[in-house]
């Protein structure tokens, strides 16, 4: 009986820690880049999260705003950043979500909505025919070769 009950609870945690995996994927724009109105650079003193993310914009000044002729290859350039997320197969209670802080990095379109893309979160508002806004979070941390702030700090300099 002990080894059937040693063998149960060794099983069960062989399962649970091995019950995530970590995915990369590439961002995700809400829109076309034909939609841009303006790509905004910031670096709040404020770490923003899931349920104050959408007064970002109203609360900061962006340091940089791209000129319209750095859209296209900033949009190529920021398209081709690995992010990566943690995903999990068996429900268990997690506590974490999205932190955004450092440079943040916000895409306008002409209707309203917008991108955040920052190194430890990626959020979208998007406004729907029917008026309505609709907000997605995305847990997703940037993963990429060249560290996040050289990133940003390259297009801040130009």
């Amino acid at each position: 009986m002990k080894r059937i009950i040693a063998l149960f609870v060794s099983s069960l945690l062989i399962f649970c820690f091995s019950s995530c995996a970590n995915v990369k994927k590439d961002v995700k724009f809400s829109q076309d880049r034909a939609n841009v109105s303006s790509i905004e650079i910031y670096n709040p003193e404020k770490t923003y999260h899931e349920g104050d993310i959408h007064t970002f914009l109203e609360e900061n000044e962006p340091i940089v705003i791209l000129e319209p002729e750095q859209h296209s290859s900033f949009w190529d350039s920021l398209g081709s950043l690995t992010f990566e997320k943690e995903v999990v197969f068996f429900p268990i209670p997690m506590d974490g979500g999205c932190d955004y802080g450092g440079y943040i990095i916000a895409v306008n379109y002409s209707d309203g909505g917008y991108d955040i893309i920052a190194a430890r979160g990626l959020y979208s508002y998007a406004v729907s025919s029917d008026g309505e806004g609709r907000h997605k979070y995305d847990y997703s941390n940037y993963c990429g070769e060249t560290p996040w702030a050289e990133f940003i700090e390259d297009y801040i300099e130009k």
